[in-house]
Parts: structure tokens; sequence; C-alpha cells
């Protein structure tokens, strides 16, 4: 939908209106279910977020929050490589991209998500209530458990209800998806008694990533599994996340390691990975994919997977086998050689020998590109002859540097083994 569209049907002339407009109408049920009803004359693909680029441009805030919203190529792998599932968590949900996403392989399913940002909520709230989910958002911070305030969706005839005055749900999950803010400082000697972190360790203050994973984790069930969209640090960073990787590792809980190509986001040129993490597994050994060259050009700046790149990351992940310059099977001993390092070029080994240069074609691009900075010289050197002191100082000091620069032109093309007469023919009429 066009923003205009968009603003039009909720009656607001400016996009910064939306989030607060859309709130006052979505706690009014007869005024909710007609702006409802008028989203859906426009036959619109359920499937996705349609406010994701409206919201990212007109109300993210990436200074403070570090709001980018997931690509809907990470969507696909998600839906694409998910088994059957009846509950899903989806932890700094913003406007429910992610959330959608599961939705869409299973409409039957529990959703539950929780968001902090005020500005989100409402399109939050909106995307699920529209779709007629089951499920339950919390307005609050994931990482102090503190809650503002929390929205019950009771599955309806067409929409969903919205209840207020139901307590928070405390029930484990088979999935955990994430997509949180990216190296956010928080306050980590408040949590020194956690119980999300005492198996694995506490995250660095400078950096919440595995305090955002370790969150969504503690709410999967013993056969749940976390889909977590980070930035690669998590995987090689020392320190504090040097031990809950170790400790992850040794528990048995890192079941894959997905790298992405780089510009895939809207607003950051940052390169991601997908971390997969289980409760309890068979395998004892990790997983680990190179997708970073799986991709095309999009819009100039940005890059997008395609059909046939997700499938061939979803393909091994169900497989789970070693693809030559794409994925490798690693085995623990290896991990403790490399101290527990999860850094994918350790592991999947993606270069190619560069063909050797034709030394007499390069030699001709020498020598081209010579005669062209030669020129230009010359260009620059008439110029300069052209100049006109404003005195009879700045005169001189002119001459002088145009003498200078001709020799200087002269004495480097005699270096280069060009003749006189050929600098003559060249217009370096000084001389």
């Amino acid at each position: 939908m066009k923003k205009e569209e968009i603003n039009n049907i909720l009656q607001i002339k400016e996009s910064y209106e939306m989030p607060s407009r859309l709130m006052e109408i979505l706690n009014n049920k007869v005024y909710r279910e007609n702006v409802f009803d008028k989203f859906m004359e426009f036959d619109l693909d359920m499937s996705f977020d349609w406010f994701t680029e409206y919201y990212q441009q007109e109300h993210s805030d990436r200074k403070e929050m570090k709001q980018d919203f997931t690509p809907s190529c990470i969507y696909k792998i998600f839906t694409q490589y998910v088994e059957k599932f009846n509950s899903c968590a989806d932890i700094c949900a913003g406007t429910g991209g992610l959330t959608i996403s599961m939705w869409s392989k299973n409409k039957e399913a529990y959703y539950y998500c929780e968001e902090l940002s005020s500005r989100a909520l409402p399109l939050l709230l909106f995307n699920l209530a529209i779709r007629n989910v089951e499920g339950q958002i919390i307005h609050g911070d994931s990482l102090s458990e503190k809650i503002e305030k929390v929205y019950t969706l009771h599955r309806g005839n067409k929409y969903s209800e919205i209840l207020t005055d139901e307590p928070k749900t405390d029930i484990k999950f088979d999935y955990v998806v994430t997509n949180p803010p990216y190296s956010l400082k928080w306050d980590r000697d408040k949590h020194i008694n956690d119980n999300r972190f005492t198996d694995f360790g506490i995250p660095p203050s400078s950096k919440a990533d595995y305090a955002f994973v370790l969150h969504g984790f503690s709410k999967l069930k013993d056969s749940g599994t976390l889909l977590a969209i980070l930035p690669h640090g998590v995987l090689f960073r020392g320190s504090y996340e040097e031990t809950i990787r170790k400790n992850l590792i040794l528990q048995n809980n890192v079941n894959s390691v997905v790298g992405l190509p780089d510009k895939l986001f809207i607003d950051t040129q940052i390169p991601v990975c997908i971390l997969e993490l289980n409760k309890k597994r068979n395998q004892k050994d990790v997983l680990f994919i190179d997708a970073s060259k799986q991709f095309v050009k999009k819009d100039g700046k940005q890059n997008t997977m395609q059909e046939e790149h997700i499938k061939n990351v979803v393909d091994i992940l169900k497989k789970r086998i070693p693809l030559d310059k794409f994925s490798d099977l690693v085995q623990l001993p290896q991990l403790e050689k490399n101290n527990y390092n999860l850094n994918i070029p350790r592991y999947v080994d993606t270069f190619e020998q560069e063909p050797v240069p034709d030394l007499l074609e390069t030699l001709k691009e020498i020598e081209e590109i010579d005669k062209e900075i030669f020129e230009c010289e010359l260009i620059f050197f008439n110029m300069m002859k052209t100049l006109v002191g404003t005195d009879k100082d700045s005169q001189c000091e002119i001459e002088n540097a145009v003498e200078k620069y001709g020799y200087y032109i002269q004495n480097k093309q005699k270096r280069q083994g060009r003749k006189k007469t050929e600098i003559m023919e060249g217009q370096l009429s000084l001389f």
C-alpha cells in the first residue's frame, strides 16, 4: 500500500500522527473493525507486513533503539525451514514482520510478542488483530522484564478481540524468533542472579546481543528451537561472550550458523548471521553455511536473496551436509581447538583462485593509463598558463608555478622514455 492510502484510511494528514491515531482506533471495537474492513478492501497479501518501509522511513529509531526491520528474504528462510509448531514467540517484534511470516506458515498457532517501542506497538497490535491471531503482545522491556501493558488477542469471527485485563502468559514455545537491536548497551550488573543467564554467563554491558538471545532461549520448550538474526560479532568476540559461546557449545545447544549477504537491510549495510539454538538435540556437530554470495543487486545500493538463494540455504539446513565452498559440519574437538570461535570463515573456505592476468594486456592497460595521466597533466598545465595574478607578486608566483610544473612534466616523461619532440607535440609549449 502507498503511504497516502494508509494515511487516508486512518484520516491523518502527516505520517507522524499514525501511531497515536492507530492506537485510538484499536481501542474502539466498532471503529477498529470498520478500519480493518477498509484495509481488507485492497485485497492485500496477508503473508507479510505492509507497513515495514512506511515505519522504517517515518518512525524507526536507529540511534537510540537501533531499529532495523527484517528483510523479507530472511523471513522466507525461517518459514521454509521451520517444521510443524503450535506456538511461537517473537522477541523485539517491531511491527510484527517475523510473526506474520510464521503465521503464514501456521494460522492456528499461538503467537506471543514482546516490543518496547510505543511507536511500533500500535502497528504490531494492528497487524496481528487484523489477521485474527490468537496470542498475546507484551509492551515492555525484554531485558529487564518490566511490563508496561499486556494485550491479549482472542480469535474472533473475522478479527481478533483485544483485551487488556488478562495476565501475561507463562507458557513455553516451540519456536522463538528474534531480530533484536544490535550491540545495545544494557545494565548487566542488575542481572547477576538472573536465572536466564545462570547456565551460560552474563553478556557484557556494552553489547546486549546475547542477553536477548538467552532471554528468548529461556522461553523454549525442551524440544524448542530459537532462530536469531544477529551481527557476526557474536560469533567471535571475546571475554563474556566467549564464555557464553563456550557454554552453549558444551551444552550442545548450537545447531547451525548461517552467514548472510551484506546490504539486505533498508538502512544499514551490516552483514548478519542466523544463529540456531536448540534446547535438546541428538547431533553433536554444528552446521556452518556461508551464504554471503547468495544474492542479487536490488535498487542499486541494496541486495536481496531470490528464491533460488533461499532454497540453497534451506536445503542444506535440512540435510545438514557439507558442500564445497558453501557449508561444513564441524565436530566439537575442532570447535575446542578454535577456542569456541564460531566465525564462519574458520570452517567454510570460500576462497577461489583468481585467474592469472595476461601480462601483455596488463602492460597495454598501464600504457593507456599513463597516456591518460599525461593528457590530464597537459590540460591542467595549459589551464595554469591562463591564470592572471591580481598584483605583481601573485603574477610572479603563478609564473614560477607554471615553469616548475612544466619542468616536472618534461622530466617525468623523459624518465618514461618520451622524446622532447613528442612532448612538444603534446602541446607542452613552455620549452
